[in-house]
């Protein structure tokens, strides 16, 4: 396992491009955990009331990207995994490496935004609040909005079957999860996030 890190990250030509996107999510990863430290420390974390979602919804995407981690690592399917289908590394991997920049960025100021409110699983907590302000102004769920831009500017640079399969499995499991988490939302709030959806986009400014 080390040793593939190792060629992934050094003897490649895609190196520079593997370490830019360890690198973005690295220090995405990084402020989840000091978020959620901060917020037990502090007391914003809320106490929890209602559990949401479907079990189906969580498990199946999370599955799909597993086993494409897992599959970078075995060597039966490691060459097919990461070897290039698209030209490169070249300006529009790099391009890629800025949009997943941007799309992490997007993701970490919703996670801000959202304070006590967050957790890893859909659930209600105890004084929820609906945020309205910052990302949540432009769309109704900013953090997948960054995580799904995120991974399409992974797969982007990366340009191979990997990048492609986690993608796949990412947008599986925003999808599934806006339809449960909006339910509960609407269960919280009624009317007042009824109307939050008719004026806001719900994954894409604009668009949708």
């Amino acid at each position: 396992m080390v040793s593939t890190i190792s060629q992934l990250f050094s003897t490649t030509p895609d190196g520079p491009v593997y370490l830019a996107l360890a690198i973005i999510w690295g220090l995405l990863a990084a402020y989840w955990a000091c978020a959620f430290f901060y917020d037990i420390v502090t007391g914003r974390e809320k106490p929890k009331l209602k559990s949401g979602g479907s079990l189906a919804h969580e498990i199946v995407p999370r599955l799909i990207i597993f086993l494409a981690v897992v599959g970078i690592f075995a060597p039966g399917t490691r060459s097919a995994l990461v070897a290039r289908i698209m030209p490169g590394p070249n300006v529009i991997s790099f391009i890629g490496v800025g949009i997943a920049a941007l799309g992490c960025i997007f993701a970490i100021w919703a996670r801000y935004c959202l304070r006590g409110n967050w957790s890893p699983t859909i659930m209600l907590k105890k004084g929820h609040t609906l945020v309205r302000t910052g990302p949540y102004a432009v769309v109704r769920h900013p953090i997948y909005t960054g995580i799904s831009f995120g991974m399409l500017g992974s797969a982007i640079a990366l340009g191979n079957a990997f990048g492609i399969v986690v993608l796949f499995g990412t947008m599986l499991f925003v999808f599934f999860r806006m339809g449960d988490e909006e339910r509960i939302m609407v269960e919280k709030f009624g009317d007042g996030y009824l109307k939050y959806e008719t004026g806001v986009r719900r994954f894409i400014p604009f668009l949708y």
